[in-house]
């Protein structure tokens, strides 16, 4: 099993994603699922979980960050805000995208009682607005998804630790390159050792929380999928999620001037 959670990365979900979410998606629209606890849009998981998926997912991913980079950069505090702007990233990527898709559905639509011309006076007053409605929830789900899936690839650097003092090595110079900081790898890990000692075990927890929160997104993905929007909705929701995913890990997190990859020096 943790051989198999190794090698499974970000890229190999992302496909996943891809091709069961769109299966998904093409039978939602068949209407042959019959109707169950999770077409309700008012179930627990959807009310207290999927509407706030964004903040749930900053609350298991920033612990997470905080204690792999104390563990990771010890010596180099400034590689540890470094960790953190990714999260401001995934902040402004959530922001715009969710103010974007209310635009859209905004300038697009119309009320269904004459005498509405804005979307909250329409639906203040009980009426239905009727505009191009991107899921956002096929993107929040899939973007969390993937942001988790991403960053939890710091663990295993962390596991590989104790064994690795040639990462440590590339750690010293990167740092002093960067910084002008000079830590001589061999008490570095000594440090480390006793750090590693206190702090591994409470990261395997966070570790777990986050990987239960990134299953539980996947698998509210596939009744979102089944029972909500219409398949074009849905999918361009899913387009811009893997986008957004893909020019930040894939692109720009791989270039020098960037917050740099989770565990890695770029």
């Amino acid at each position: 099993m943790t051989s198999f959670l190794r090698s499974f990365g970000a890229g190999h979900l992302a496909l996943f994603i891809c091709i069961a979410y769109s299966l998904l998606c093409i039978l939602g629209d068949q209407k042959i699922i019959p109707e169950s606890y999770f077409s309700d849009k008012n179930n627990f998981f959807n009310q207290y979980f999927v509407k706030w998926a964004w903040g749930w997912t900053m609350c298991v991913t920033a612990p997470f960050i905080l204690m792999s980079g104390c563990i990771l950069w010890k010596e180099y505090p400034l590689l540890i805000v470094r960790d953190f702007l990714r999260i401001v990233v995934g902040i402004l990527v959530w922001f715009l995208w969710v103010s974007i898709f209310n635009y859209i559905e905004e300038i697009t639509g119309n009320c269904s009682t004459s005498g509405y011309s804005k979307k909250w006076t329409c639906v203040k007053a009980g009426h239905v607005w009727d505009g191009y409605d991107i899921s956002g929830h096929s993107f929040l789900l899939i973007y969390s998804a993937l942001f988790i899936h991403e960053e939890l690839q710091a663990y295993w650097i962390v596991c590989d630790l104790s064994n690795n003092s040639s990462w440590l090595q590339s750690v010293s110079s990167k740092a002093k390159q960067l910084f002008g900081i000079n830590n001589p790898a061999n008490e570095t890990m000594k440090s480390l050792t006793n750090l590693l000692a206190r702090l591994q075990p409470v990261l395997f927890v966070s570790a777990l929380v986050a990987l239960f929160i990134e299953v539980l997104w996947l698998f509210m993905m596939v009744w979102t999928a089944l029972y909500f929007h219409t398949t074009d909705h849905k999918i361009v929701g899913a387009f811009i999620a893997l986008l957004n995913w893909f020019v930040t890990y894939r692109l720009w997190y791989q270039s020098p001037l960037s917050p740099g990859l989770p565990g890695r020096l770029t």
